[in-house]
Formats: C-alpha cells, structure tokens, sequence
C-alpha cells in the first residue's frame, strides 16, 4: 500500500476537519521521509562508481537523522580506504559530520527561530509541529553552532539593495515638545514625525515616527 493509498483510506474514516488535517499532515510528513530515504540511498549508489580504485566496500550500515518531516534512516556503503582508513563515501561528500542526528536544515530552522523567542519556546514550536523530541538543549547547540551565520545572513538581507519608486512630491513633518514631569522631577523631549507622498492632494504612504529620548536613533 502506497502511501497515498493510506492517507486516501484514513481520510475516509475521518469524522472532522480537525482530523483530516491530522491525517494529511502526518501522511506528507511520512512521505517526506520515505522520499528522502530513497534519495540518500540513490545518492550512495550512485556514488559507487566515482569511489576511488582503491576503495572497497566492507559493508552497509544504518544512520538516522532527524530531518523538518521527521527521522529518516537509510543505508549507506562503509568503505576502507587505501591508506588503512576508513569512511562513509556519502557522509564525506554530503558533509555529515559524524554522529550528528539533526539535518543541516533542521539546524538552521532551530537557530533562525531561537533568534526571536526563548530557546525553550523554540523546542515546543518544532515538537508542537513535526513532534520530533527537540530538546531545549538541543536548541542551544544549535544556536551556538550556527547563531553567527544566522545574524551574518539577516544583515545581509537587510543590506540588499531595495528598488524603490521615488516620489515626485514628499512632505516631511514635524514637531517637538516638553513633558515636565514631577516623579521625578525632569524634562523628556518629545519628538513627532510624518512622512508622506501627495498624489493629487491625496495623502499615502503616511509613516509616523514617534521617539522619546532616542533623537539619535531616531
């Protein structure tokens, strides 16, 4: 039974939108993981024929990694080497590091999320979705393995170059004031700024700045 087939066959048996969703969700997610068994798998077979002549196969041995969709395991050649050495031909060229059990990309996702809520939370929103036992700790390795090239890519994003349009009229506004105050007794500088486009004495794109204390941010 394909399993298609199977998701077919429980969506039938389904008696709300709650569950068919439950049973979709969770048949893609297996159907991530058989496809990328079968492309490890393909990949190592493949692989096979560029080896070097001096590789020999002693044998097949098992590796599971916790991919977005869920563990996969696949099968892949363990060679000795010419040099007395031994090795995973597939881990090598696919840069796996050894007994590594989070994919490259689940990596990644954990570091991009933990960059904007509690490591903890970050755990229960991956568990919460593909309900891989992620672990708090699990997080924090990740986050510091890859934190840096996470901020490093953010700020490349926002250093990208933005086509914009340029307005043919631009209004700027603006206004200051002081707010005494008696608890504690002191001055806070109020500043109030808007920016916006006239289109045929119509305003838009109006943007409001409001900062207090922060002129120089502002």
């Amino acid at each position: 039974m394909t399993i298609l087939t199977e998701i077919d066959r429980n969506l039938a048996k389904a008696d709300s939108l709650f569950e068919a969703e439950q049973v979709i969700l969770n048949g893609v997610l297996r159907l991530g993981q058989v496809m990328m068994q079968n492309f490890m798998e393909g990949l190592d077979q493949s692989l096979k024929s560029q080896t070097p002549a001096n590789y020999q196969v002693i044998n097949k041995q098992a590796r599971t990694l916790n991919c977005i969709f869920g563990p996969v395991t696949f099968r892949r050649r363990y060679y000795q080497t010419g040099l007395g050495r031994h090795e995973f031909y597939l881990d090598r060229k696919l840069q796996l590091k050894p007994r590594r059990r989070l994919s490259p990309h689940y990596l990644m996702m954990m570091a991009k999320i933990a960059q904007t809520t509690t490591m903890r939370n970050t755990a229960n929103i991956l568990n919460l979705v593909f309900d891989s036992g992620i672990t708090a700790d699990s997080v924090m390795h990740a986050v510091h393995e890859l934190g840096s090239q996470v901020a490093k890519e953010s700020q490349r994003n926002e250093q990208k170059t933005v086509h914009r349009q340029v307005p043919k009229h631009l209004t700027i506004e603006g206004d200051a004031f002081m707010i005494k105050s008696q608890h504690p007794a002191q001055l806070t500088l109020v500043h109030h700024y808007r920016v916006y486009e006239r289109e045929a004495n119509h305003i838009i794109n109006r943007h409001d700045f409001l900062s207090v204390d922060h002129q120089e941010q502002l």
